[in-house]
């Protein structure tokens, strides 16, 4: 039973599976807050570019919680988005 699981997901040739458009944004999403907290970190002249990183990861995972109906997160992603507008106008 498990070795026919298993072989229900091969694909042939050894092709890579075609990532999913939510995959897709829920890693995007994740990888752009990371690099803006770096920068953010870093306390340079570069670290107000955190809040443009920080605007599309939260708008990126905003899309992605709202298509996985998930209204708790979603709901943080606006006010991440919120707060991401109020640091882009003070720090840019």
């Amino acid at each position: 039973m498990l070795q026919k699981r298993f072989n229900a997901g091969a694909h042939s040739a050894g092709a890579a599976p075609a990532m999913s458009t939510q995959t897709i944004l829920d890693w995007l999403g994740g990888c752009l807050a990371l690099v803006g907290a770096f920068l953010m970190a870093s306390r340079t002249s570069y670290s107000g570019w955190a809040y443009p990183l920080y605007f599309a990861s939260s708008l990126i995972l905003l899309t992605f919680n709202l298509k996985a109906r998930n209204g708790g997160q979603a709901f943080m992603q606006f006010g991440f988005l919120a707060t991401n507008v109020l640091g882009i106008f003070r720090w840019l």
